[in-house]
This record gives structure tokens, C-alpha cells and sequence, in this order.
């Protein structure tokens, strides 16, 4: 399977590093007797992101034409929801609806499916990539990845446009991952783009120190398309590893924490929850770091295939385990 992230076979050299190994991640923690329930969605489907909003945790199919509704006090899902296509990237949620993100390498066109948790049905869709939610504002790229656009979510106006300030990184794409404090935050491949959200321009482009191109992955499936904020610090992945950027200073630093391509899906799901950060590591690891500390926490299971994004909540880990087709719920002690 291939989808628009050029997401090639094989292990990835930079992951020889060994500082990257050992340090925090030695001194951390596996979770025992954590597992709550392991929820199959289906045969066939390869289970993508997952997103808490709504009072439910929401599941988009990487392989399929649906979006699974889940009960967490049942752990039962309760809706099927049909979008017609495969779903890549994260589902986010944004004014009063859930946002969801065909592939388009897949199909040529980029499509984002808005969907009212009120009635469970698609009510409306616009033709962009890949973006993110916040301030009050859709902020997406445009089909050639070259400009950030901010889109009402009401009006499905856009309200600015702002051209990428760097040419395209070898992975060949950009990702709005996050919006925080003031500033969207967009992955690059080996570097990040801060934009202000007061006005609407590029604030400052940030280099990760000793990153490493998606594009030069082997050995499984690997791309860097989230980030999360906690502790006064965004966060994000790299084939090199897990990385902060310090908000105040612009400054980005490299943690000891492995980050290990999948063997079927490859976007390793990053969220926080509080002052805690949550990391899919490996095919089959999730590892909580403390974003005051940087330091590892423990490490919990995961489905065997990789998957997306991972979501907390219900004092639960929600992971995505694309080879089962089914999503692992793990208490966080």
C-alpha cells in the first residue's frame, strides 16, 4: 500500500544512533496489567487515526470508507459512519464538527469531510490538504502544499493566505500539526514553520538539529505529521527522534527517544494530555515522556501494524492497530 507520504520500505540509518537507545528511554517504565479491552472494528479495516471529542472516541480507516463511533463507557461502537474513501492523516475537531482527510495521493485531489456529531452524516466538504484546527480558524494547505490557508469553518471562506517561506523539503509536503499560544505550527520534514495566528504571517522557521528526511526511510513506513503541545513546548517526531521546541526561544532539541518506523502504517501518533506526552515508538510501543522533564515515564503496548494518530482520554490510552483492524484501549496508571 502507498499513499501521497512516499512512504518507502526499509530501516532507516539514522535509527543506528544509539544515543537514541539508551538515556531516557532506559530509565523508563513498562506498563503492566494496562490493557482495558481490544475493540475490532472489522474485518478489512486498517485502523488509522483516533480522535476523543463528542463525548466518543472517533476512528478513521486507512483502509476503508468508514469512521467508527465508540461508546467509551461501552467500548462498543455505536455509529458507522460512511465517507466514501480511505482516510489519511488525523481527524481533528473544530466548531462543533469532527474534520476528516481523504489521501490524496490516492485519489489527486485533497478532500477534508466535515461531520456534524450530531447527526453522524458528512454535511459538507472543501478541496484542501492536510491541516489543523484552531483559533477559531481551519488552517489547510493548498493542492500544491505551496500556501497555508486560514478558512472560516462556518462561511468556508478564506480569510488569508500565506505562501510557504522555504521551498519544498524532500519528503515533498508540509503539515499544519498544531495550534498553540498564539502560532501554527507546521511540520517540514527536517525543520518547523511558526506561523502567528494574530497575524496571519511567518513567524520564524526552525531547524531540528541532526533531523533526518522521511524521504530516506527503510525498513517499514515512516512520516512526520503531528505535533502536540504541553509544558510550554511543542512536540513533534523525526526518524532522528522525539523533539521540543521551546516556545519562548524558538529553540529545538533532540531527546533520547527512539522513534522506529511501523511495518504497514507509518505516521507514529503524537498527543498531550496536561503536562504528559503520549508517542507511538514502534510497531508495537507507545512511550509517555513528561514534557516538564523530557524524561520517559513508561512504555505501554500497541497493536502490531503501526497505525496513526492516538488519542487520551477516560484515563485511557486509545491506540490504532492497523493490521487487526481494531483500536487497543490501555489504562494509564
Amino acid at each position: 500500500m502507498k499513499t501521497f507520504r512516499t512512504l518507502k520500505f526499509a530501516l532507516i540509518a539514522v535509527l543506528a544512533s544509539a544515543v537514541l537507545v539508551g538515556g531516557a528511554a532506559a530509565s523508563s517504565t513498562t506498563a503492566t496489567n494496562t490493557h482495558v479491552k481490544k475493540i475490532h472494528l472489522g474485518m478489512g479495516v486498517g485502523t488509522g487515526s483516533v480522535l476523543k471529542a463528542f463525548g466518543s472516541i472517533w476512528v478513521a480507516s486507512h483502509v476503508g470508507n468508514y469512521i467508527y463511533r465508540i461508546n467509551p463507557r461501552t467500548n462498543k461502537v455505536i455509529k458507522t459512519i460512511y465517507v466514501a474513501e480511505n482516510q489519511c492523516v488525523d481527524l481533528i475537531a473544530g466548531a462543533g464538527n469532527i474534520w476528516d482527510w481523504n489521501c490524496s495521493g490516492e485519489t489527486g485531489i485533497g478532500i477534508v469531510r466535515e461531520i456534524s456529531p450530531r447527526t453522524n452524516k458528512v454535511v459538507h466538504g472543501l478541496r484542501k490538504l492536510y491541516g489543523t484546527f484552531g483559533d477559531g480558524s481551519l488552517w489547510a494547505q493548498t493542492q500544491d502544499w505551496k500556501t497555508l490557508e486560514r478558512i472560516d469553518p462556518k462561511s468556508r471562506v478564506v480569510l488569508a493566505s500565506i505562501k510557504l517561506p522555504i521551498p519544498l523539503p524532500e519528503s515533498g509536503h508540509v503539515f499544519p500539526a498544531a495550534v498553540c499560544d498564539g502560532s501554527v505550527w507546521s511540520v517540514a520534514d527536517t525543520s518547523v514553520i511558526r506561523y502567528s495566528t494574530a497575524t496571519n504571517k511567518v513567524a520564524q522557521v526552525i531547524s531540528l538539529p541532526g533531523a533526518v528526511s522521511s524521504a530516506s526511510v527503510t525498513g517499514g513506513y515512516y512520516d512526520s505529521n503531528y505535533a502536540a503541545c504541553a509544558a510550554g513546548k511543542v512536540w513533534l517526531t523525526n526518524l532522528a527522534g522525539l523533539y521540543s521546541i521551546d516556545e519562548g526561544t524558538n529553540k529545538a532539541s533532540r531527546l533520547p527517544v527512539a522513534i522506529h518506523p511501523n511495518s504497514y502504517l507509518g505516521d507514529p501518533g503524537l498527543t498531550a494530555s496536561g503536562d504528559q506526552v503520549f508517542v507511538r515508538t514502534s510497531d508495537k510501543t507507545v512511550t509517555q515522556v513528561d514534557a516538564r522533564t523530557g524524561t520517559v515515564v513508561r512504555t505501554y503496548p500497541a497493536g502490531g501494524g503501526g497505525g496513526e494518530q492516538i488519542a487520551v482520554g477516560w484515563g485511557s490510552l486509545w491506540i490504532p492497530a492497523f493490521r487487526s483492524g481494531s483500536v487497543l484501549r490501555e489504562r494509564i496508571p
